[in-house]
């Protein structure tokens, strides 16, 4: 009997480091209870992206895990729920609906009650792309607060540090 490899995306980004429920360990217990009862003889990969927000699907984890859909590694990809994979509506879209399907790659968001297997030629309707759009305000609207809040220590003077991203240092480096 060939083994059915089911991928367990983990990601926790810094902001969701306040809830309990997002750690790594809830979310490993989670999927991995859920992958074995996915088949008889299931090999479960786990792809962890600790410290990476959902607005940017460049992670580490998350590009190795689709080098593997790439070359049809992975039967099946599990989340926790929808946000784990992306805020973005169109990127996270873009995977169920057409990146996913290509590769015959089964895709499962636990807390949302959606597994791709359940929905053919289809990808969940009002549902899911209300789930989509909710992640997606979340994304913008902590951005906008974050600024927010940023101007108004500006505004009264206060100090305002300087942040470097690792995308910006590359680029100061001849």
């Amino acid at each position: 009997m060939e083994k059915y490899i089911v991928a367990n995306y983990i990601r926790l980004s810094l902001d969701d480091e306040k809830y309990e429920s997002m750690s790594i360990e809830n979310q490993q217990n989670l999927l991995r209870k859920k992958a074995e009862n996915l088949s008889e003889n299931v090999e479960i990969l786990e792809f962890i992206d600790n410290g990476y927000s959902g607005t940017n699907i460049e992670r580490p984890a998350l590009q190795k895990l689709l080098e593997l859909v790439r070359i049809n590694k992975i039967d099946c990809i599990q989340v926790k729920d929808f946000s784990r994979l992306g805020r973005s509506l169109i990127e996270v879209g873009d995977f169920v609906e057409r990146v996913f399907p290509l590769y015959q790659t089964r895709f499962i968001a636990v807390e949302d009650s959606f597994d791709t297997r359940n929905f053919k030629g289809d990808t969940g309707g009002l549902d899911v792309s209300f789930s989509f759009l909710i992640n997606e305000y979340y994304s913008r609207d902590l951005s906008e607060k974050s600024k927010t809040a940023k101007y108004a220590k500006m505004r009264r003077g206060e100090y305002q540090s300087k942040i470097c991203t690792s995308s910006f240092n590359r680029q100061q480096i001849p």
